[in-house]
This record gives C-alpha cells, sequence and structure tokens, in this order.
C-alpha cells in the first residue's frame, strides 16, 4: 500500500529525474531508497554542494539512466540542477 502510493507521489512511472525534498527525514520510517534502486534509479545523497556539481557536470548532466538526488529542505540547490529535476516535497503530510 505505501508502496504504491510513494510511487505515485513520485511520478515514477513517466520522471526519469527526481529530485527529492525528505523534509521530515522520511527515509527512518520507510526505505524509499531501496524502493527506488529496485525501479531502475542511480539513488545520489545531496550533502555537498560543490562535490555534487563536479559529478553532475562530469558524468551526470547527459547521462541517460534514471537517477533520484535526496536532499533535505535545509540545502541549498542552484537553479539550473532544480530545472532538470522534477522536484518532490516528501514528508508523512504530502502522502497522507
Amino acid at each position: 500500500m505505501i508502496e504504491e502510493r510513494l510511487k505515485k507521489h513520485l511520478a515514477t512511472d513517466y520522471e526519469g529525474r527526481l529530485l527529492i525534498r525528505d523534509a521530515e527525514d522520511f527515509s527512518a520510517a520507510f526505505d524509499y531508497e531501496a524502493l527506488l534502486a529496485g525501479l531502475g534509479y542511480n539513488v545520489i545523497r545531496y550533502e555537498d554542494v560543490e562535490q555534487f556539481r563536479y559529478a553532475y557536470e562530469s558524468r551526470l548532466k547527459n547521462a541517460k539512466s534514471k537517477l533520484a538526488l535526496i536532499s533535505s529542505n535545509r540545502l541549498y540547490i542552484p537553479y539550473d540542477i532544480r530545472q532538470a529535476f522534477y522536484e518532490i516535497t516528501l514528508s508523512l503530510n504530502a502522502l497522507y
């Protein structure tokens, strides 16, 4: 049940690049990273702006593979990266 609701909220049926703002550390309650990996997404934790920028420009920007970028609401994400992804806020309130 929660898997189907989560897949629908994250739009995994039609989006290949997801930017997930994990507002309430939802991963502590449900391992959605494993769900995304099982759906073929390359899951990346966004923790450092410069480190991700380098990885994005050098190998991820033009990659054809599915990509799920997970970040907390507190971290800055540059505008051009935000525009390249389907941005979703994940929280219990958003799911229910």
